[in-house]
């Protein structure tokens, strides 16, 4: 008996006849890259805040490389026996990736061969229980494809499930221990591997299952004894550990890993942090209240968000928005209390720098997303946060698998409503705080849902958990028990393309006057206006928006004026071609209308050339000669030259 080992050893059932067989082929594996540290991070600390134990204090997160010696757990090391039947049994097809698992094995460390791996660990949390079939313990290392029920998980109970840390893993093994708030004690290790050959009891080689187990009760259930698990794996706190084992734990490694993580932290719940309800060890990093503005600093030294990837947005403005609320007239809070979503706040930093850009969070105090409104060019940073518990569901209810985004189509009852409502809020609290600025262009609003920013415009990082395919749908807010035990895959849902709100605009109409001196209209900066006779009420046409009317006395000649406008934006695919739609209202008849239009870009407006109107001529990015109708829907479909869907807005011009 193997006593440091506590007879633990791995156990593989033999492959039936009927059973179908596991190739090497792994898809999913392809796309989760060689740097999956920030999603680790965001994901793992996301589930372990669902099952905080006392609310009173914040959840402790502990990551650590380490390393376990092969000649104290010589049973464990056999799992490179079983590595080595997928070659046997596949050969070239299983080589290219099964022979680096096999140098997973064969590491030396001061003249010993060692695995390494990563410890993932949690404290004030509740742990996993075990129970046969219904369980989370038994969910996440024992199932495929299985969940505890609804009401006993959480928000983030499928965000970074098994799938994940397997596929993190290089050997794709896991060892898993726990405690629960009774004192009760699980430990079982766990490899997903390919249908491989062994040895059976008599000597010869056949077909075992891609799945086996590594604990001391025969492969049947978790050890569940204290001194039934290896002392290294026990557990003396309540809460869990993981082993992700076979990572490359090189000092060179470990410094990368380490400076990804902490950044992820930051990123991610820099709020979580600020408010006390979370405090993180990475390495020898302490993340906590105390120590956030020193490592934020350090790590985020620009005040402006100059990140295209919103997953990869700089945090620093937003912290600053939150920590210097209130401090002066350009620190803003404004909060509330919502119908719907109950609690809310939004912090702004007036700062005629910013891109007038909104991160979201919702209870957990975690990153979800940044929008960018188009709706003005104010200049501001903003944070919105739901605090309330009921509001924290409906917005988990709207809310994507990778937690990255709130989508009104996922709750077909209220998601509308929620949208609706948040929108409303953040409108509403603009108008409040800039009702004393004139804003340039004013475009389309709404939340990323209704802005027809398609997901291939924004920067991919393939590290983001969006670009992962195993992460898995979020259930419900809090869950008895547990770390996330497994994800759900499901298939993506088609995006609709939703009409947004209306939004207030201006086109340039084009007057004839009687002179030939080409003048200006009050609004057009850097021009005097000339004062001219009022046009007198009744006398019809289009009313003097600029206050100047042409005299006698003027020469002949043309002027532009702008005219207010509220409009809506469209997209959809026809036979190949992106078509915009721009339904246009007007107060006024307009003979000679003339919009340009700007496409909004996470960095940067820019204008791209128009290739077909259904109305007017083309000029550039510019429609001339508009016969707009008062009190009707002017619809004006637009082709772009580069066929993508685009958030547009209807912008003044400045004569000249």
């Amino acid at each position: 008996m193997n006593v440091l080992e506590c007879n633990c050893s791995w156990h593989f059932a033999k492959q039936q006849e009927a059973s179908q067989d596991v190739g090497p082929n792994n898809a999913a594996a392809e796309h989760f890259t060689a740097t999956p540290y920030p999603s680790l991070i965001r994901e793992s600390i996301q589930n372990s805040l669902d099952v905080v134990l006392d609310k009173s204090q914040p959840l402790r997160m502990k990551f650590e490389f380490g390393k376990l010696r092969t000649k104290t757990f010589e049973s464990f090391y056999e799992l490179r026996s079983h590595i080595a039947g997928v070659i046997s049994l596949y050969k070239d097809k299983a080589k290219p990736q099964y022979e680096d698992m096999l140098n997973c094995f064969d590491l030396l460390y001061n003249g010993q061969r060692v695995v390494e791996y990563i410890k993932v660990s949690d404290y004030n949390t509740k742990g996993m229980d075990y129970k046969p079939n219904d369980s989370p313990f038994h969910a996440f290392v024992r199932a495929v494809g299985l969940t505890v029920k609804e009401e006993e998980s959480s928000g983030g109970s499928f965000g970074f499930g098994k799938a994940a840390y397997f596929l993190m893993s290089p050997i794709h093994t896991v060892l898993v221990s726990t405690m629960t708030e009774e004192g009760k004690t699980y430990f079982e290790g766990a490899a997903s591997l390919c249908t491989h050959l062994f040895k059976d009891e008599s000597g010869q080689m056949v077909k075992y299952q891609h799945y086996g187990y590594y604990d001391n009760q025969d492969g049947k259930q978790p050890a569940s004894l204290p001194t039934d698990i290896p002392t290294k794996f026990r557990r003396e706190e309540v809460g869990t550990d993981i082993y992700i084992m076979g990572v490359d734990g090189s000092t060179e490694k470990q410094y990368e890993a380490y400076d990804e993580m902490i950044k992820a932290a930051l990123r991610h719940f820099w709020l979580a942090f600020m408010h006390n309800k979370l405090e993180v060890e990475i390495g020898d990093t302490l993340i906590n209240a105390d120590t956030l503005d020193e490592l934020m600093r350090a790590h985020f030294p620009e005040m402006i968000d100059r990140y295209k990837s919103g997953e990869n947005y700089n945090p620093r403005p937003y912290y600053e928005t939150v920590k210097n609320a209130n401090s002066s007239k350009e620190f803003i809070q404004i909060d509330r209390v919502l119908p719907l979503l109950g609690q809310v706040s939004l912090f702004v930093w007036k700062n005629k720098d910013a891109r007038d850009g909104i991160i979201h969070m919702r209870k957990q105090r975690m990153f979800i997303y940044r929008s960018r409104f188009y709706s003005s060019s104010y200049g501001y940073f903003g944070v919105f946060l739901c605090t309330d518990s009921y509001g924290n569901k409906l917005l988990k209810s709207i809310e994507d698998p990778s937690h990255r985004k709130w989508e009104p189509r996922r709750n077909r009852q209220q998601g509308k409503q929620i949208a609706d409502e948040l929108q409303a809020f953040i409108d509403e609290s603009l108008r409040e705080i800039f009702v004393s600025s004139e804003s340039g262009p004013l475009g389309v609003t709404g939340l990323e849902d209704y802005l027809f920013v398609p997901e291939e415009l924004v920067g991919s990082n393939r590290d983001d958990v969006e670009d992962n395919p195993f992460f898995g749908e979020p259930s419900e807010e809090e869950q008895e028990e547990g770390t996330s035990p497994i994800s759900i895959i499901a298939p993506p849902e088609p995006t609709f393309n939703t009409p947004n709100k209306e939004s207030v605009g201006k086109v340039v109409t084009i007057t004839g006057n009687q002179g030939g001196e080409r003048m200006s209209g009050g609004e057009l900066g850097g021009h005097k206006r000339r004062e001219g006779k009022k046009k007198k009420k009744g006398s019809g046409g289009s009313p003097d928006i600029t206050g100047f009317t042409p005299t006698e006395d003027d020469n002949v000649g043309e002027f532009k004026r702008n005219l207010p406008v509220r409009y809506r934006v469209m997209a959809e695919s026809r036979n190949g071609r992106m078509i915009h739609s721009i339904v246009i209202h007007t107060d006024f008849d307009v003979d000679r209308g003339e919009i340009e239009i700007i496409v909004g870009g996470e960095e940067y407006d820019e204008s791209i050339d128009i290739v077909k109107s259904s109305m007017g001529e083309i000029a550039g990015n510019t429609v001339t000669n508009l016969h707009l109708k008062a009190q009707s829907k002017n619809v004006v479909e637009l082709e772009f030259a580069d066929n993508m869907k685009h958030a547009i807005k209807l912008t003044a011009y400045e004569f000249k």
